[in-house]
C-alpha cells in the first residue's frame, strides 16, 4: 500500500515518462477530479500546461458520442491521460471512439485509467513495475508464436484456446512507449484468439456495466463456449445471468465474440478487490466478449461492447508447457 502522490508519481514518471514542454491531454470527470488534480498538478512540475477536460462540461453522462474538442486536442497531443469514471453505453458512444482515435495516432503515450480509484491509485499504481516488466517479458517469451492455450480449474473451467502464431501478443508492463495505450494500473498481456471452446466459469469479477455486482465468489458465471463465441451463460443470481445475456447476446453480432485473451502479470497484487482496471492484472487469466481493442488480425472486426471476466486459481498449459498451476505461476 502506497500513497496517492506515489501513484501519481508511477503514473507521470514511470509508466509516462512525461518530459518538459510536452502537450498532453487530460481526461476526467467530476467523481474522479481529486485524482485527476493531483495527476495535473505532477504535469505541471515537470513542466508542461496539460489541457483538461471534464466530462460533465460537454453532457450530461453517459456521453451520447466523442466531442469534436476531445477529438481534437487526442489528435494533436503527445501525451493523455483518461482518469475517470465509465457510464452505462459509452463505452460504444464514447470510448470505443476514443480509443480509434488514440489507436490513430502513431506517436501518442496514452494511461487509460478508467473507474479509477484511489484505492487502485494506492495499490495497483504503487506496485514495483520493474518486476512487473520483468514477468511480462517472460510469459511474452513464452506465449508468442503458441498454437493452443489449455485453461482449467477447480471450478470446472475447462477451455482450449486456439491461436494464430502470427497474431501479436500486446504486453502491458508500465511502460507506455509512442504509439502506444495501456490501461493503468498495468501488467497484462493479451491477444485475440481464433477460437475457445468449452467451459468458462468466471470467479472474479466482470467488466464495464457488469461490474457494479462485484465479486463473483459466491455467484460465479458459467459460459459455454463454441467456435470463437458465448453460446449460453449461467449464474445461480438471475440478475447478473439477464444482464450479461442481453449485453452479450443482444447488442451487436460481434459482442458475443471473444476478442480478447490475457494473461495477468502483476506479481504486486494479492488479492481481487472487485474492480476489472485493477483485478485483470492480477495473476490470472482473464478474457473478453466484443471488441477486440485494435489487437491487429487477419479479418478486422469490431464490437460496441467489450466485456472482460476474470477466471482465478487458473491452470495453464501453453503448447503443452505449464506456465501457471492454481494461480501461481511455475516460470517466474
Amino acid at each position: 500500500m502506497g500513497t496517492l502522490s506515489e501513484g501519481v508519481e508511477q503514473v507521470v514518471v514511470t509508466c509516462l515518462s512525461v518530459r518538459k514542454g510536452e502537450r498532453v491531454v487530460i481526461i476526467t470527470d467530476l467523481e474522479t477530479r481529486r485524482i485527476a488534480d493531483a495527476l495535473r498538478d505532477r504535469i505541471v512540475e515537470q513542466g508542461c500546461s496539460p489541457s483538461f477536460f471534464v466530462l460533465e462540461d460537454f453532457h450530461a453522462r453517459p456521453l451520447p458520442s466523442l466531442p469534436p474538442e476531445l477529438e481534437k486536442a487526442v489528435k494533436e497531443t503527445d501525451v493523455s491521460i483518461y482518469a475517470a469514471q465509465s457510464a452505462p453505453g459509452e463505452l460504444g458512444s464514447f470510448r470505443l471512439p476514443l480509443l480509434r482515435v488514440i489507436n490513430a495516432n502513431k506517436t501518442i503515450r496514452h494511461a487509460h485509467m478508467i473507474q479509477i480509484t484511489e484505492q487502485i491509485m494506492t495499490e495497483g499504481m504503487c506496485v514495483d513495475y520493474n518486476k512487473v516488466r520483468e514477468a511480462t517479458a517472460k510469459v511474452k517469451d513464452i506465449v508468442t508464436g503458441a498454437t493452443s492455450i489449455h485453461i482449467t480449474t477447480q471450478l470446472g473451467t475447462d477451455l482450449e484456446v486456439t491461436l494464430d502464431p502470427e497474431t501479436r501478443w500486446v504486453a502491458c508492463d508500465g511502460n507506455i512507449k509512442p504509439g502506444t495505450w495501456t490501461n493503468l494500473p498495468d501488467g497484462e498481456i493479451f491477444t485475440c484468439p481464433i477460437s475457445v471452446d468449452g467451459i468458462a466459469v468466471v470467479d472474479g469479477v466482470l467488466g464495464d456495466e457488469m461490474q457494479k455486482f462485484g465479486s463473483l465468489k459466491k455467484h460465479p458465471v458459467t459460459l459455454k463456449l463454441e467456435g470463437a463465441r458465448v453460446k449460453d451463460i449461467e449464474c445461480a443470481n438471475h440478475e447478473i445471468r439477464d444482464m450479461h445475456r442481453r449485453i452479450v447476446f443482444e447488442s451487436d453480432e460481434n459482442s458475443n465474440r471473444i476478442g480478447e485473451f490475457a494473461f495477468g502479470t502483476n506479481l504486486g497484487l494479492k488479492h481481487l478487490i472487485g474492480s476489472m482496471l485493477q483485478d485483470e492484472k492480477y495473476p490470472s487469466v482473464h478474457m473478453a466478449t466484443g471488441d477486440p481493442l485494435g489487437v491487429p488480425i487477419k479479418e478486422p472486426w469490431s464490437s460496441k461492447t467489450h466485456v472482460d471476466g476474470v477466471i482465478t486459481k487458473t491452470t495453464a498449459v501453453v503448447d503443452g508447457r505449464t506456465i501457471m498451476k492454481n494461480g501461481k505461476y511455475t516460470i517466474l
